[in-house]
């Protein structure tokens, strides 16, 4: 089978700035700008590699991962029990490089888990390249991933096989002449890109639904 990455567009939206502004302000106003107009692409693309639905966007890796079938005994609380049943759904060959994925409120109750010596299951990391880790594996957060009742709240599995394809650098358009009648400075910026799990039927990434 094949996996098509395509190149969808996606847009800033203009910001318009007067001329005035521009040349009073001690802030050089295009890089500024540049850097918040990437700022808005950047959460825009990520929400789309993770919840796109792939239609006319990209395919996230929350709607392409496979149900585990394990749901947690809560809606506001996880187990160690229901974590190592996510992990260990996942094939070995994965798991070895598998990573865990959940929003900043769903770390918060991860966070709260003991074992049965009153030990945390999220461990601190040290200098090295790992970090903190929770079961052994390492995990992101990513703050467009679900935390509420019945949604697929936890991702596990070998993350790299969500495949990014970005066709071109950012690109930065300054308007200097289509707002010139009103005095103003147009700006705009535009990225192309496409996103979806390489899956040959293995299910390298999982997900595991709150209750």
């Amino acid at each position: 089978s094949q996996l098509v990455l395509q190149a969808f567009k996606h847009s800033s939206k203009q910001v318009k700035v007067s001329v005035e502004l521009m040349e009073d302000s001690s802030v050089d106003m295009a890089s500024f700008l540049g850097q918040a107009l990437g700022t808005r692409l950047a959460r825009i693309t990520n929400n789309h590699f993770t919840v796109g639905t792939g239609s006319s966007q990209p395919k996230g890796i929350v709607t392409a991962a496979t149900d585990s079938g394990v749901d947690t005994d809560s809606a506001t609380a996880v187990t160690r029990a229901k974590l190592v049943d996510a992990m260990m759904s996942v094939d070995p060959a994965y798991r070895a490089n598998g990573k865990w994925m959940f929003s900043d409120t769903i770390l918060q109750y991860v966070l709260k888990v003991t074992d049965s010596t009153n030990q945390p299951l999220w461990l601190p990391g040290n200098d090295g390249p790992i970090g903190d880790t929770i079961l052994g594996k390492p995990y992101v957060i990513n703050q467009d991933m679900a935390d509420t009742t019945g949604t697929k709240a936890i991702l596990f599995g070998d993350l790299s096989k969500y495949i990014v394809r970005e066709v071109t650098d950012l690109q930065f358009l300054q308007l200097n002449e289509r707002y010139a009648d009103y005095h103003q400075v147009g700006f705009l910026a535009f990225l192309r890109a496409d996103g979806d799990l390489l899956d040959a039927g293995t299910n390298p990434v999982k997900y595991a639904e709150l209750a």
